[in-house]
């Protein structure tokens, strides 16, 4: 959509400037001077709004070249760090299930050490 409105602006525009440089050339030759010398005035214009941006086609308007953040670097290991802390709470929400819906009323104390034990993993992780 953005692009759409962007092509359909930059068309309407050359349109526009394509009928005023047609109405002054054939209104006056004296005028083509001034008509040229505006012409030129607009590309300088136009230049110093765009001087920042590269002109290389295949690159993105308005991109700088820069060295990434420094926090791209850790993005792979915390996504682990995250994927691990998800498969902990899974088992820790198991383990607390078989210890609740266990058949006998009997304190085991292995599945408390067990639900303990992870615990600690995923507050340490």
């Amino acid at each position: 959509d953005a692009f759409l409105l962007l092509r359909n602006n930059s068309i309407q525009n050359r349109q526009l400037l394509a009928e005023q440089v047609s109405s002054h050339t054939t209104s006056s030759p004296l005028h083509s001077r001034s008509i040229a010398a505006e012409l030129d005035e607009l590309a300088d214009d136009r230049m110093a709004l765009v001087s920042g941006i590269s002109l290389d086609p295949e690159a993105a308007i308005g991109v700088t070249k820069r060295p990434p953040p420094k926090w791209v670097d850790g993005v792979d290991e915390i996504q682990y760090d995250v994927g691990r802390i998800k498969q902990k709470m899974k088992e820790l929400a198991s383990l607390h299930d078989k210890h609740l819906n266990r058949p006998t009323l009997d304190d085991s104390s292995e599945e408390e050490h067990a639900i303990e034990i992870t615990t600690q993993e995923i507050t340490q992780a």
